[in-house]
């Protein structure tokens, strides 16, 4: 008898399940259809999962509310003072192109390895450091003997970084770049670009409806193409600026207060609903 609303990230375990360890899928799959026939109201967190709720299960198109996530408030522009301290701390002070989250099959780290070790061939020592922020994921040995062979080419892994350091790591970036697989919203690249920060992210799933023309989008199976979109924006510091300076007014659309408001007022809409 008591109402209930069910909050849906993504639906991965269904349309990406090869990048999900086996205990995830087990322990996803038997609940999903049960929660949604059963919830009064189903939040996506983007329009991109609201199609794949739709899409699997009809009958619930009618209860679905999209609520975008938010990015908190610490995500901000750094000014030039401030990203060359961060850049001197990190020992990069002519820059860096950084990847913020897990180290996982669905990041699809190894594409934008590819893609390093394509701009590394070409520039060489001119080339910026690439720095991989975030703890490794399952099925990650390959690639952590894979990130420890490229240091050679600039290739640093961060570790897991607490609150203030990932930050002030994302702040101090050049170019943020996500080539992710599948997403159901993709919060790093809308923290990146509350920072100022341009932002390359892969064209499948949501991560092209969150950064609207505000940011690029590559075939994450492309390496060629991430490399020529990296090379791009390294190359024309104009065109990277105004990027930043799109997507800064992209990411005041992802506020934590309005879903808060939104998820409120879906909550009192099922309460007063007949039972």
């Amino acid at each position: 008898p008591i109402p209930a609303v069910v909050t849906l990230h993504d639906l991965a375990a269904l349309h990406v399940p090869e990048t999900l360890p086996a205990k995830v899928r087990w322990s996803l799959l038997p609940f999903l259809e049960r929660s949604v026939e059963r919830a009064d109201g189903v939040v996506a967190v983007s329009r991109a999962v609201a199609a794949e709720i739709a899409e699997a299960w009809p009958a619930a198109a009618a209860k679905i509310e999209v609520i975008w996530n938010g990015v908190d408030g610490t995500f901000r522009p750094a000014d030039a003072r401030e990203a060359r301290a961060i850049r001197e701390r990190l020992g990069a002070p002519g820059g860096y192109v950084l990847y913020a989250g897990t180290l996982e099959p669905r990041k699809n780290i190894e594409l934008l390895l590819d893609a390093w070790e394509l701009l590394a061939g070409v520039r060489g020592e001119a080339l910026p450091p690439l720095l991989l922020a975030g703890p490794y994921g399952w099925k990650s040995r390959a690639l952590e003997r894979r990130v420890a062979a490229l240091a050679r080419a600039g290739v640093r892994r961060l570790g897991r970084l607490d609150r203030p350091a990932l930050v002030e790591t994302v702040r101090g970036a050049t170019l943020f770049v996500y080539p992710s697989f599948y997403e159901g919203f993709g919060l790093p690249p809308a923290e990146a670009m509350a920072c100022g920060v341009p932002v390359i992210v892969g064209n499948r799933s949501s991560p092209p409806e969150i950064v609207g023309d505000a940011g690029l989008t590559v075939d994450p199976d492309d390496p060629e193409a991430l490399a020529g979109e990296i090379a791009a924006l390294l190359d024309d510091p104009a065109r990277a600026a105004e990027l930043g300076r799109r997507g800064l007014e992209r990411a005041r659309a992802f506020s934590w207060s309005a879903a808060a408001s939104r998820l409120a007022d879906l909550f009192d809409r099922v309460l007063e609903r007949p039972r």
